[in-house]
C-alpha cells in the first residue's frame, strides 16, 4: 500500500521563502502542497479551508503574527500540526511556543534536511525546535555528553519537560508527586547548568538529534 502523502499549507508574506519551501517539498514525493498564503487572514481562511497535516506558519506577517493563525484555528480544529517559522532565534518568541505547546520551530537558515526532517518529525507526533544554539555556542555539541550526568528518573522527567508537560501532567505520567517532579527538575537544571523550561527543551531536544 502506498503512504499517504504529508499535506502541507505554508504560510509567510515573502513569495520567495514561500516558493522555496515549495519547491523543496514539491520535489519530495512524500509531501504535498495544498496551498500558500501570505497574511493571518489568508493563513487562517486557507488552513481551514483545507486542513493540512502540517501548517508551516511564519512568525511575523504583515497583519499579526503566526501565534495568531494558531490560536484561532485551534478553536474549531484541533488535527492540524504547527510548526513556526522564524529569521531570527528569538527567545520571546521561543518561550510563547513552548508555552502554547505549538509542534514546531524552526529557523529559515537552517537547511533544507532539516526542515524535511522537521515536518516528518512533526507530524509523527514529535516535537521539534530547532534554533541556531550550535553556532552561538561552539561546545554545545559537547554539552550533550552532560545527559550522562542524569539518573533515569530525571532523564525521564526532561524529555517530558522537552515535550511541553506540565509538573502535574508529568507527575501523573511517572506516578509520582508534583512536589517529586519539583526537586527532580531542580536538581537536573543544576547539572545541567539550565534555568528554564524553554532551556531545557531546547537543550534536551538538541543533545538528542
Amino acid at each position: 500500500m502506498t503512504a499517504s502523502k504529508i499535506r502541507v499549507v505554508i504560510v509567510d508574506d515573502h513569495q520567495i521563502v514561500r516558493e522555496g519551501i515549495k519547491q523543496l517539498l514539491d520535489n519530495d514525493t512524500r509531501f504535498l502542497v495544498l496551498s500558500e498564503a501570505d497574511s493571518v487572514k489568508t493563513g487562517i481562511d486557507e488552513i481551514t479551508k483545507h486542513n493540512p497535516d502540517i501548517a508551516l506558519v511564519d512568525m511575523k506577517l504583515p497583519d499579526g503574527d503566526g501565534i495568531e493563525i494558531i490560536h484561532e484555528v485551534k478553536k474549531t480544529n484541533s488535527y492540524v500540526k504547527f510548526i513556526i517559522l522564524t529569521a531570527y532565534n528569538d527567545q520571546v518568541g521561543l518561550i510563547k511556543v513552548f508555552e502554547d505547546r505549538i509542534n514546531g520551530y524552526l529557523l529559515k537558515t537552517v537547511n533544507s534536511s532539516k526542515i524535511i526532517h522537521a515536518i516528518i518529525n512533526v507530524h509523527n507526533g514529535q516535537r521539534v525546535l530547532i534554533d541556531d544554539s550550535d553556532k552561538r555556542n561552539p561546545n554545545a555539541k559537547g554539552k550533550s555528553s552532560k545527559l550522562s550526568l542524569l539518573n533515569e528518573q530525571e532523564y525521564k522527567i526532561l524529555s517530558l519537560v522537552s515535550l511541553g508537560k506540565t509538573n502535574k501532567e508529568i507527575a501523573a505520567t511517572l506516578f509520582i508527586s508534583e512536589k517529586t517532579v519539583r526537586n527532580y527538575i531542580t536538581s537536573l537544571f543544576h547539572k545541567l547548568n539550565l534555568t528554564n523550561r524553554t532551556e531545557a527543551a531546547l537543550y534536551f531536544i538538541n543533545s538528542e538529534k
